[in-house]
Formats: structure tokens, sequence, C-alpha cells
């Protein structure tokens, strides 16, 4: 599949580098014109996107900006450019936790800890508002180089029924 990143972003979003490529999406460290920030852009796949379908994208967008905990990367930006899904996150400098422990190897039970709580307590708050992260995994936290545990990826939650009510 060619990667599109449609001539649209270039008033907003200044594209830097892919950063990373999965079943979902490629994310870019782009550069955000109008802010001054670093960020990371989110593409989704023209084939997810259709399957998704813009209706229930935004729905779940919507769940991830009400989201806001220290441990959970925020939502800046959402939308449609040029026919392909987006949404828009700031730049975490660091490694994810997969990269984090492959390099380090065993953490002491201390870190774990530290980690373990933190990723604990964005989970516990997400799910007090009935969002459900669906893909919590060590490659979707990362690790802030002051050691600070971030979940990504509340782009594609899901409201639990009881929030139906």
């Amino acid at each position: 599949m060619a990667d599109i990143v449609p001539d649209a972003v270039a008033g907003n979003y200044r594209i830097e580098r892919e950063i990373g490529r999965g079943g979902m999406a490629v994310v870019y460290r782009a550069h955000d014109e109008r802010h001054d920030r670093a960020v990371a852009l989110k593409m989704v796949h023209p084939e997810i996107g259709d399957a998704l379908g813009a209706d229930r994208f935004l729905i779940e967008i919507r769940l991830a900006a009400r989201l806001n905990h220290p441990h959970i990367v925020p939502l800046h930006d959402s939308g449609t450019i040029g026919g392909q899904l987006y949404y828009v996150m700031p730049f975490i400098e660091g490694p994810t936790l997969r990269e984090y422990l492959n390099k380090r190897g065993k953490l002491a039970p201390e870190e774990a800890l530290k980690f373990a709580e933190q990723v604990a307590s964005a989970l516990d708050y997400a799910h007090r508002l009935n969002v459900v992260h669906r893909d919590i995994k060590p490659e979707n936290v990362m690790v802030r180089r002051d050691g600070y545990a971030k979940i990504l990826d509340f782009g594609l939650a899901k409201l639990t029924d009881a929030s139906a009510s």
C-alpha cells in the first residue's frame, strides 16, 4: 500500500519523518505549524478508515479527547484530510515500553512497580469514565526520558455498555 500524506497537511503540519507503522496506521513525527510544537500525526490506513467509518471514528476520537490524565497521551486534533482519517498527539521523546525492556532487560522491582502503578492509574481513570483501551501492550506505552510512562492509542477506545445508558 502506498503511503499517502495529503497535501492538505502542509497548511497545519509539516511532516518530518515516519516514526512507526502498524496494521491500523502510519505515524509521522510532524511539526504543528500553528502551535510551534512537535507532534505525532497518525494517518489511519484508508482500508481501516473505510471499514471503521468516519462517524464511528469521530465518536471514538471524542472519547479519547475526553481523557485528561498524566499517564495518558492527550489528543490534540483529528479529522479527515484528503479522505483519510487522522489524529494528532504530542510527540513523546523516548522509547516504547517494549523498546525500553528490550534495551534494559529485567527491571528492578521498584521500577517495574512504578510503571505498573502509572499504567494502572491511567486505565483505572479511563475505566471510571467507561472507556476501554482495547489494545494495551508495551508497544502502546511510551517511557519519557524522565522515566514517566504514558499510554498511547486511546484513539480507538471503546465505550463500555455501562456508558450507553
